[in-house]
């Protein structure tokens, strides 16, 4: 992992009240890797999920998907997970800043694609 990284991840769990869910499909599935391997993960995220495959996604969400690697889903996946985070958080906790991370993209494969490689990252909040 580059060390800025390192850095912003360290900086991200030492922030107080900060929790939230992570939903990534494929593309994202290093991020999990990098967020839990810095000391103060458990203060910070609450669950992570990854998707794989269309179907998964569509469970996921509950919905039949026809593009899933689009800006809108991003944004599904985010508002999704951050439904999920409130489920995890204890009401009696004050100021916690909840929030939901989605991820979805179309990187390197072995298989003809259409189209180019891409990403899309939402966050959702209450902010």
């Amino acid at each position: 992992m580059d060390r800025k990284v390192g850095n912003l991840i360290t900086r991200i769990h030492a922030s107080e009240n900060f929790k939230g869910s992570l939903v990534v499909t494929g593309c994202g599935s290093m991020s999990i890797a990098w967020l839990f391997s810095i000391p103060g993960s458990s203060n910070t995220l609450l669950s992570a999920y990854v998707p794989y495959s269309k179907k998964s996604l569509e469970l996921y969400l509950d919905k039949d998907l026809t593009n899933h690697v689009s800006e809108k889903e991003a944004l599904s996946i985010a508002n999704a997970a951050y439904k999920n985070t409130l489920k995890f958080i204890n009401t009696s906790e004050k100021d916690i800043k909840v929030f939901g991370i989605g991820c979805t993209g179309a990187i390197a494969t072995n298989r003809n694609r259409k189209g180019e490689d891409r990403a899309h990252i939402a966050i959702k909040s209450k902010n």
